[in-house]
C-alpha cells in the first residue's frame, strides 16, 4: 500500500480552505499551495485585475482556466508532502486525501467580512450574502461547463467537513486523523 502524501481542500468562499490550509501544513511539515493565491497574483501581475474581475475574464475566455489548471496540476503532480487548497484537485490530482469543507452562509459572510476580504467588491449589490453566494455559483457553472464537473458534489471527496462550529485546529485535527488512516 501507498501512502498518500498531499492533502486537497476544497469547498466554497469562507468554508476555511486557506486557513485550515495553512495551519495543516505547519503541523505536517507540509508546503502549502494555492490556486486562488495564484489566480490572485497572476490577475494582478499580467492584467491588472481584481479576483473578480480575472473570474468574469475566465468566464469568457475558458482557455485561461485551462492554462492555470494545467500550469497548477503539473506543479501539484511533480511534488509530494503538500496542502492542496484547489476546488478542481478531485479532478485532476489522484493520489490526494481530497477534503471539501462546508460552511453556512452567514458563518461565510462572517468570516469574509472579518477578514477584509479584498475580493468583495460590490459592483452595484449591496447585499453580501448575494455577492458570496453569485461568487460560488459562478465558480461551480463554470467549471461544470468546462470540464464537466460539479466541485459541490460530495461524491467527489473522502470527507465532508462542516466548519460552522468548529475552529480551525478542530478542522485541521480531523483531517490529521482521517489522513493518518488514509492509504490505498
Amino acid at each position: 500500500m501507498i501512502k498518500l502524501n498531499k492533502i486537497s481542500l476544497s469547498g466554497l468562499a469562507g468554508s476555511g480552505k486557506s486557513s485550515v490550509g495553512k495551519l495543516l501544513a505547519k503541523k505536517l511539515n507540509y508546503e502549502f499551495v494555492s490556486v486562488g493565491n495564484y489566480s490572485r497574483q497572476l490577475a494582478v501581475d499580467k492584467f491588472g485585475m481584481s479576483i473578480n474581475q480575472f473570474q468574469d475574464y475566465c468566464k469568457n475566455n475558458p482557455e485561461m482556466d485551462k492554462k492555470i489548471d494545467q500550469y497548477f496540476n503539473y506543479n501539484c503532480e511533480s511534488k509530494s508532502n503538500l496542502i492542496i487548497d484547489y476546488r478542481l484537485a478531485f479532478h485532476f490530482l489522484n493520489d490526494c486525501f481530497h477534503v471539501f469543507l462546508t460552511v453556512s452562509d452567514d458563518i461565510a459572510i462572517k468570516r469574509i467580512t472579518q477578514s477584509n476580504d479584498r475580493e468583495l467588491e460590490l459592483n452595484g449589490c449591496s447585499d453580501i450574502h448575494q455577492q458570496i453566494k453569485t461568487r460560488n455559483e459562478n465558480m461551480r457553472l463554470r467549471f461544470e461547463e468546462i470540464y464537466n464537473v460539479d466541485f459541490t458534489n460530495h461524491k467527489n471527496y473522502k470527507l465532508i467537513i462542516n466548519t460552522d462550529n468548529r475552529s480551525l485546529e478542530e478542522v485541521a485535527q480531523l483531517i490529521y486523523k482521517n489522513f493518518e488512516l488514509c492509504t490505498f
